[in-house]
């Protein structure tokens, strides 16, 4: 049984530039900040595809469009929980 779905962005500017956002998880003690791939839990209904763009707007303030490009989907097991996450790319101009 999968516990979590996310969706991350890979963000590259016309720069060559990529997006990521400081993370820290405070639930655990004496944790350290995480440089991190803007993203987050797929809700109930949502594709994946609107919760990628849902997220970037959360975390990070940035508004896109559809279309984003699926580059990977992984399965992992961190701390006894299944998570999958998609990771898309987009190319901003």
């Amino acid at each position: 049984m999968i516990d979590r779905y996310s969706s991350r962005a890979v963000i590259i500017n016309s720069k060559n530039q990529v997006l990521l956002y400081e993370f820290i998880q405070n639930k655990i003690k004496g944790s350290k900040a995480w440089w991190v791939f803007p993203g987050g839990k797929i809700e109930k209904n949502e594709t994946k595809e609107d919760a990628c763009i849902r997220e970037l707007k959360e975390e990070v303030g940035l508004s896109i469009t559809k279309p984003l490009n699926l580059i990977w989907e992984r399965h992992i097991e961190l701390n006894g929980k299944k998570d999958v996450i998609m990771m898309y790319l987009s190319i901003e101009k």
